[in-house]
This record gives structure tokens, C-alpha cells and sequence, in this order.
């Protein structure tokens, strides 16, 4: 079982649940909760390949995905009770992903789009470097920094934040736009 590839093997089949979980933890610790991550998975994915299938570059088209997935997790957190909204743009985001793709998969997306989420470097899958880039950099965005020191107490205490002159509006939202830049990265990395 504790064999290198093994580990590797691992690490490629969960990287996507890696960001979700990093993204997670941003969300729950600023005291919310985030309902609507898979769904903003799939649509963030069918953004992404729709564009490819429209002859958009793959660049912009994970761009597009990537910013799709910020704007739905934005609305997420603009709006006031996180578990009810949530779980409410939860099947808004499921139904418009089965209204646009109208119930049929998306495939035949470019080679380059495929190596980008799924290409081999060093033997291991880039998805899983990606995962890993982004956990090095959110042990210091959460532990280091003050955005990771105000979603913290925001999660314990806000009402000690709102009275040191902090806007914590602004700052749950913002848990909620990284978990939504999140979801999408895991969209590329699954699709």
C-alpha cells in the first residue's frame, strides 16, 4: 500500500477534492457554509467547453470558466443566509447546466485544453501540482495574512471584527469568491 506510485495514484484521483476542501475551509471558517460547490463545478465546466466548442482559445476559454465560477460564488455570498441560498443556487446552477448542454454530454474538447487538466508532468498528472500550488499558497493567505486572520474571527466573532471597524461583508463574500475560483479550477482539472 505505501508504495510511491500508489501515493501518486492517490493524489491524481483526488486532486479536484483537494481545491474543493481548501475552498471549504475558507468558506467555513468565515462562518458560512457553501451548498452549491458541485453545481458550480459543472457549470463552470460547461462554460469552459462550450467556449472551446465555439473556437474560443483555451486560455480564454478556462478564463471564462474560471470567472464564471467567481460570479456564482459572489452572488453566493452577496446574498445573506449562506445555507439557504446556497442550497437554492445549488439547483439554479444544476438546472441551467442541464438548460444550456440540454441533457447531453460536451465532448471532443482540443488536446491542449486536456493536457492542461489531465497532462502528465514528471509522470504526474498536472492536476495534482495545481492542488498542491494552491495549498502551499493558502497556508499563509490563512495563517499570515490579514485576510485569513479576518474570515477567522468573522467565523468566531464578528461582531468583535464589525466593532474594530472592519466591513465583514466584504470579506465573507470573499470566502465565498475563492471557493467559486475554486470549483472551477477543479472543473478544469475534471473535465
Amino acid at each position: 500500500f505505501f508504495t510511491g506510485r500508489n501515493l501518486i495514484n492517490i493524489l491524481e484521483a483526488n486532486s479536484f477534492k483537494l481545491l474543493l476542501a481548501i475552498g471549504m475551509t475558507f468558506v467555513i471558517a468565515s462562518g458560512g457554509i457553501d451548498l452549491s460547490v458541485g453545481s458550480i463545478l459543472s457549470l463552470s465546466a460547461i462554460f469552459t467547453a462550450l467556449c472551446m466548442k465555439q473556437n474560443i482559445p483555451v486560455w480564454l476559454a478556462i478564463l471564462v470558466g474560471l470567472l464564471s465560477g467567481i460570479l456564482m460564488g459572489l452572488i453566493n455570498g452577496a446574498l445573506i443566509n449562506a445555507f439557504i441560498i446556497t442550497l437554492g443556487t445549488s439547483f439554479l446552477y444544476r438546472g441551467l447546466a442541464l438548460i444550456v448542454t440540454r441533457g447531453t454530454p460536451v465532448s471532443k474538447l482540443p488536446a491542449v485544453y486536456r493536457a492542461f487538466g489531465g497532462g502528465d508532468i514528471f509522470q504526474v498528472e498536472s492536476g495534482v501540482y495545481m492542488a498542491l500550488l494552491v495549498l502551499l499558497l493558502s497556508i499563509p493567505l490563512l495563517y499570515k495574512m490579514r485576510w485569513g486572520h479576518y474570515i477567522t474571527t468573522l467565523g468566531g466573532n464578528p461582531v468583535a471584527l464589525r466593532r474594530c471597524g472592519v466591513r465583514t461583508g466584504a470579506w465573507r463574500i470573499s470566502t465565498f469568491a475563492v471557493m467559486g475560483f475554486l470549483a472551477a479550477l477543479a472543473a478544469t482539472i475534471i473535465s
